[in-house]
């Protein structure tokens, strides 16, 4: 990952929770690949059976596709994040639906967000090229910095600290990268937020959890038999 920071790039990454070889500690193994990589925006959502696609032709023949759940869930609203699973998975659906709130919580906490993305800052080498200040250029990107300040200092009060010590660490020791760890901080504002509703919303999810159907209950216990190799 350090060569990609040293070409002058920074990474945005995707994360899926659900699938039928996940051990119990998914979670932790995947906050340590994002923590350890620097990775600041990663998309994490879950395992979604698509029409007409290999998985959701053997989860139907395993009898793990609900035909209601499946036309009724991410098929129809594009979304991994609140509407994925829509199948029968092997693990219990609660503990999937904990491991991917655990994932989010940890890594769209500020201070783990923000600490990352002073990693890049450090990492990132931008091209020296000659630039052309326009005032009108300028005056935009005056403009959007001061929106940022406000936004994170502001109107957002407990972002202020980690906000600042970012900016002012980037701007020590790598002021060339300064406008991209711009870039990543005004995402949080995004993904903070979008990460907190999802939290919610699978806090809802799992505590109304109920077992699977009888039918598909011996399916899946073989199923996992058969995973775990025994």
């Amino acid at each position: 990952m350090n060569r990609i920071y040293a070409a002058g790039m920074f990474v945005i990454a995707g994360f899926i929770v659900g699938f039928d070889t996940e051990k119990s500690d998914v979670a932790d193994g995947m906050i340590a690949c994002i923590e350890a990589t620097s990775i600041p925006v990663c998309m994490v959502g879950l395992l979604t059976a698509l029409p007409d696609t290999q998985l959701s032709r053997r989860l139907a023949r395993e009898g793990r596709l609900p035909p209601l759940e499946f036309e009724s869930t991410a098929q129809a609203t594009g979304d991994q994040c609140t509407a994925g699973l829509n199948f029968v998975p092997l693990r219990p659906r609660a503990r999937i639906l904990a491991d991917y709130k655990a994932v989010l919580a940890a890594i769209y906490q500020p201070d783990s967000y923000f600490a990352r993305v002073r990693e890049v800052g450090r990492l990132l080498r931008r091209p020296r090229h000659r630039e052309k200040f326009e005032p009108r250029v300028v005056s935009y990107a005056v403009a959007a910095l001061g929106r940022l300040v406000w936004q994170m200092t502001v109107k957002r009060p407990r972002l202020l600290v980690p906000f600042w010590r970012t900016l002012l660490d980037t701007a020590w020791r790598n002021p060339r990268a300064l406008e991209f760890v711009l870039i990543l901080t005004a995402f949080y504002l995004h993904l903070g937020p979008f990460a907190a509703f999802v939290m919610r919303h699978l806090e809802r999810e799992i505590a109304a959890e109920s077992p699977a159907p009888p039918g598909l209950a011996s399916a899946i216990d073989e199923r996992r038999l058969v995973a775990s190799g025994s």
